[in-house]
């Protein structure tokens, strides 16, 4: 209640004051091919350029877990913005490097609406998790995997993404193959490292 009140009176400090930010910003941009377009993480991200101290206020505890308070309070950028938009819709996967590759599938499976479980080589891909039982790590960057993770998503026409947060964790989702090259050059606008795994298909 007393964050509601907080997010209330920097509406009305804020007013007519804020600028309205433009809808080809990049940062909106991103959100589109990020989100899908989802008015919830669009209104999210708006609300992050046209007024931060209300954005602050709103996702006061969000910021706090991830050490954003006190003397730092200020310090965090779009990349936690889009982070933790994503998460708020579960269209983001974040998970240790060293989880387990067949439960990071069902995680991005879900992402996909079961997309992803339907590429031509599911099985092969779910036979190899199952005899290596290696990590998230092994399937996304290591050579030997085949980029077997990869692969399986570029044949239904999808990429998978990761969202360098700068720490050991992997901030993974997935967007439309034809949309990869867009939203990379956008991100590097904002300076928001996007990472790709594998090889082409």
């Amino acid at each position: 209640m007393k964050n509601l009140f907080i997010v209330i009176a920097a509406l009305i400090a804020g007013g007519c004051n804020k600028m309205e930010p433009r809808s080809d910003s990049p940062e909106v941009v991103v959100a589109k091919i990020m989100s899908n377009g989802d008015k919830r993480i669009l209104d999210d991200v708006q609300l992050y350029l046209s007024n931060k101290q209300v954005y602050k206020a709103k996702h006061k505890d969000g910021l706090e877990e991830y050490g954003f308070d006190g003397a730092f309070e200020d310090s965090f950028d779009f990349t936690f913005v889009i982070t933790e938009s994503l998460r708020s819709i579960d269209r983001v996967a974040v998970v240790d490097w060293r989880e387990d590759a067949q439960y990071v599938f069902s995680l991005l499976n879900d992402i996909s609406e079961n997309t992803l479980s339907k590429c031509s080589i599911s099985k092969e891909l779910a036979a190899d998790m199952q005899k290596t039982q290696s990590n998230i790590s092994y399937y996304l960057e290591s050579h030997e995997s085949g980029f077997l993770f990869s692969t399986c998503a570029k044949k239904v026409g999808l990429e998978i993404i990761g969202i360098d947060s700068g720490t050991d964790s992997f901030v993974l989702s997935l967007v439309p193959s034809r949309n990869v090259k867009q939203l990379k050059a956008y991100s590097q606008q904002l300076k928001l490292k996007i990472n790709t795994y594998g090889n082409g298909v």
